[in-house]
């Protein structure tokens, strides 16, 4: 039997968190392991117990918010795949979001039934940001200094470049391979050479490589 996607939910609030857990239970293949109301008490658990596939981790909380919880499981949990839960719609704030490590933010307001169709996509390709215009949030904070990485010395192609695109767009691997007419797993095979080639960990690095190195355009794909 396939393992279920196992989660902890990081919010203060205590009613939200239980309507949250009572609608996971409609997936039989989603498990909720943790329920805690700061960061604190989720690396509390972290220190003790194994990790959770997905974090659903509130910004705004006493003790420790999601900020600062953010940072710490950037720095030690980096394996960890975490999904915002904000209150706020700043673009600003999701551009730090995603330069710390967030594999996707939610609003709260748009209810239940995104956060597990993010969950599933997270699980599945690392990121979800399918509500969101991510090179306008990365528009919002420009960097200081140009990437380490120059983008002149790195050779995409034009398949390449145009999974990076979808990416961006929120596409995720079924997405992309239905729109361009072939496999997931060439889809994958691509995604892990433009990995190695920027020299980054991640797809959610992969991904704000290339809306910084401007391989995003606004043009319809």
């Amino acid at each position: 039997m396939k393992k279920p996607i196992t989660l902890a939910i990081v919010d203060d609030d205590a009613i939200y968190r239980k309507i949250l857990i009572a609608h996971t239970k409609a997936f039989k293949d989603i498990e909720v392991i943790l329920e805690v109301s700061n960061g604190q008490e989720l690396i509390d658990y972290l220190q003790q117990n194994r990790e959770p596939d997905i974090v659903l981790l509130d910004l705004m909380m006493p003790i420790m918010d999601g900020r600062e919880t953010l940072d710490y499981l950037y720095k030690e949990y980096p394996s960890l795949k975490v999904l915002m839960l904000t209150m706020y719609n700043d673009d600003e704030l999701f551009s730090y979001l995603i330069e710390k490590g967030a594999n996707s933010f939610i609003p709260k307001e748009i209810g239940f039934p995104p956060i597990i169709e993010a969950v599933y996509a997270v699980k599945k390709t690392g990121y979800y940001f399918a509500n969101v215009d991510l090179k306008k949030i990365m528009a919002a904070k420009k960097p200081a200094k140009p990437n380490s990485g120059s983008i002149d010395a790195i050779a995409f192609t034009k398949r390449e470049i145009e999974i990076i695109q979808l990416m961006c767009r929120g596409c995720t691997n079924k997405k992309i391979s239905e729109k361009l007419f072939i496999s997931q797993r060439t889809v994958d095979a691509h995604k892990n050479n433009m990995l190695q080639k920027a020299n980054v960990p991640n797809m959610i690095s992969l991904i704000v490589f290339a809306i910084k190195n401007n391989l995003v355009s606004d043009e319809p794909f």
